[in-house]
């Protein structure tokens, strides 16, 4: 169950950079 958290939080932490990138694009053009 540890390791499922983890990757829970891993999937998160990438979500929440790639929403950064998106809104980051957005704004860039």
């Amino acid at each position: 169950s540890r390791r499922l958290l983890r990757e829970l939080k891993v999937q998160r932490r990438r979500h929440l950079a790639a929403s950064t990138i998106s809104a980051y694009w957005k704004g860039y053009q």
